[in-house]
């Protein structure tokens, strides 16, 4: 082979290593969405963790809350589906997530339980909200087209 064969199978070996990374949580997110079951949750705690990366403050929803699944109880501080923690770069983005699970705030009534939803095959896996992919779905969409696209040429 080739000195271009070789340099065009380690771009799409590049390619295909970034494509995996970003993929990733998009495919354990829609994996999680299509394979759930929904059960009563109850709250046990809704703040919001801050965090520092690269010199830029991030923000999640931190929320705990159980539910029991075949009369075994669960933990969970799981919010979106996946097991990918996603982080915001804006506090009122993550604030308005945890605002929603907030004993006695006006968007929940107080005592009131929530909905979460669940892995029947894992029970232990659950999540609350279901609010769109990942940030950064369409750049797998994109890394797996290049890669498509490098494969057949």
């Amino acid at each position: 082979m080739d000195k271009k064969g070789l340099g065009i199978i380690a771009v799409l070996l590049f390619v295909s290593v970034f494509a995996f990374f970003f993929t990733a949580p998009v495919i354990d997110h829609n994996s999680s969405v299509q394979h759930n079951e929904r059960v009563a949750a109850t709250v046990l705690e809704a703040d919001v963790d801050t965090r520092v990366n690269d010199g830029d403050r991030e923000y999640r929803p931190a929320i705990t809350y159980e539910y029991t699944v075949d009369g075994e109880t669960y933990q969970e501080d799981n919010v979106y589906p996946g097991r990918f923690d996603r982080w915001h770069d804006s506090e009122s983005t993550a604030r308005d997530v945890a605002d929603r699970y907030i004993e006695g705030s006006d968007r929940k009534a107080s005592g009131e339980g929530v909905a979460a939803y669940y892995n029947p095959d894992e029970p232990g896996e659950a999540y609350l909200t279901n609010e769109g992919w990942p940030g950064f779905w369409f750049l797998s969409l994109i890394y797996v087209v290049v890669a498509l696209a490098g494969g057949g040429i």
